[in-house]
C-alpha cells in the first residue's frame, strides 16, 4: 500500500533501478569527457588527467634539491646537495650540504628569492618547521635551527638528539614528520645507532627503525623496525595509521626490491637479516612489494570537481636513484611539489 492506494508490483523495482543508475553514474571515477585526455607532461614528469604540473621556481634557482618543507608563511626550505659525492669520512670532517630558503616575493606562485638558511650540514634528509625553528635530520644528529633576527639565515643551531650513523649513500636518519599525537616521527636505516636519550637511557642496536620523540627530544622511542635497508618518508592517514616508503624490503629479484609499508606499532619488517635476532626482534608477517625505488609519499584529499566521493589518494613517488627524493607538502591545497 502507498498512501492508502495499491502500488504497482514492478514500481519499487523500477524506483530502485533508477536510484542505482544515478548512484553509479555519479560515482564513476572516469568521466566520459576525460576518457580521451592524455597525461600532462613537463620535462619528462607526467601527471594523470585532472592534474596540472608547473615549475615552482625560477630556472637554475635550486640545482640539487633532495627534500623540501614549508613553514606557516609559505616559505619553502629546500634540503640540498652541492652536487658532490664525498665519502662518509669526508662528510663528517667537512659537511658539504646545506638548506636553502625560497620565497615568492610577488605572489605569482613562483619562488623567486633564494637564500642559504644553513650550511655545513652533513646530509639533510628532510625537516619540519615548528614554533619558529626548523627541525632537521642530519646524521648523526637531529638538529633545531632558528633564525633569531629574521634575516632568513639560521644563527642558532642546537643538537636535539644525537647517536645515529651517517652514511654517504643516503641510508640514514630522515624526517621528522609530525604525527597526529603531536610527536615527531623519524625514519632510519639499517646502519646502527648508539643514542643516549634526554632521560639518560642508552639505546643501542643495529636494525632499521621508525623513531618518535617530543619536539624537545624527550621520550625518544622506537615505534617499529626490522632488517630493511632504508626508510625514506612516512605520512599519517585520518585514522592515525602511518604509511611509508622504504628500500630493500627484499634482495632484487624479478624487478622487485622496495616496498610501500604500513608501519604498525611494534612491527618488525624484512629483510630477515641477522640484525633482527641481534636486536631481539621477531618478524611481522610480510606486506606488499614495489617495483622501483620508493622515495616519497603524500596523503592527498580530493578537491571539489574530482569525483562524487571525497577520496584519499595514496601516491608513491618512485625513482630509480636513491638521491632523487622528494617531499610532498600538504599545507598548500591544490598544489604538490617535487
Amino acid at each position: 500500500m502507498y498512501f492508502g492506494k495499491p502500488i504497482t508490483p514492478w514500481l519499487p523495482v523500477f524506483i530502485i533501478l533508477i536510484a542505482l543508475s544515478v548512484f553509479f553514474t555519479s560515482c564513476k571515477p572516469n568521466h566520459p569527457e576525460n576518457r580521451n585526455e592524455k597525461p600532462v607532461e613537463l620535462d619528462g614528469l607526467k601527471v594523470p588527467p585532472g592534474f596540472s604540473i608547473e615549475r615552482a621556481t625560477l630556472p637554475g634557482l635550486v640545482p640539487y634539491p633532495m627534500f623540501a618543507s614549508f613553514d606557516g608563511e609559505g616559505r619553502l626550505f629546500v634540503f640540498e646537495s652541492d652536487g658532490s659525492s664525498p665519502s662518509t669520512e669526508d662528510m663528517l670532517k667537512k659537511p658539504p650540504y646545506f638548506i636553502r630558503l625560497l620565497e615568492d616575493t610577488d605572489g605569482d606562485g613562483i619562488f623567486d628569492k633564494s637564500k642559504i638558511f644553513a650550511d655545513s650540514i652533513s646530509y639533510p634528509k628532510g625537516g619540519v618547521f615548528y614554533k619558529g625553528s626548523l627541525y632537521v635530520s642530519a646524521s648523526p644528529d637531529l638538529l633545531r635551527l632558528t633564525d633569531t633576527d629574521g634575516d632568513g639565515v639560521a644563527d642558532k643551531r642546537e643538537v636535539v638528539l644525537t647517536g645515529w650513523v651517517l652514511n654517504h649513500n643516503g641510508a640514514l636518519l630522515g624526517g621528522p614528520f609530525f604525527g597526529p599525537d603531536g610527536w615527531m616521527y623519524l625514519t632510519d636505516a639499517r646502519r646502527g645507532f648508539d643514542i643516549t636519550t634526554k632521560e639518560g637511557v642508552n639505546l643501542k642496536g643495529n636494525s632499521a627503525r621508525i623513531w618518535r620523540c617530543r619536539p624537545d627530544g624527550t621520550g625518544l622511542e622506537s615505534m617499529c623496525g626490522g632488517g630493511y635497508d632504508n626508510a625514506i618518508e612516512l605520512v599519517f592517514m585520518p585514522s592515525g595509521e602511518s604509511l611509508g616508503t622504504m628500500t630493500y624490503f627484499i634482495d632484487p629479484q624479478a624487478g622487485m626490491r622496495d616496498a610501500l609499508m604500513h608501519w604498525v606499532e611494534g612491527g618488525v619488517y624484512p629483510k630477515p637479516l641477522d640484525v633482527i635476532r641481534q636486536d631481539h626482534y621477531k618478524l611481522t608477517p610480510r606486506a606488499g612489494d614495489d617495483e622501483d625505488g620508493a622515495c616519497g609519499a603524500l596523503r592527498f584529499d580530493a578537491v571539489p570537481g574530482m569525483g562524487f566521493w571525497k577520496r584519499i589518494w595514496w601516491q608513491s613517488f618512485r625513482c630509480r636513484v636513491q638521491y632523487g627524493a622528494d617531499h610532498a607538502l600538504p599545507d598548500h591545497p591544490g598544489r604538490r611539489y617535487v
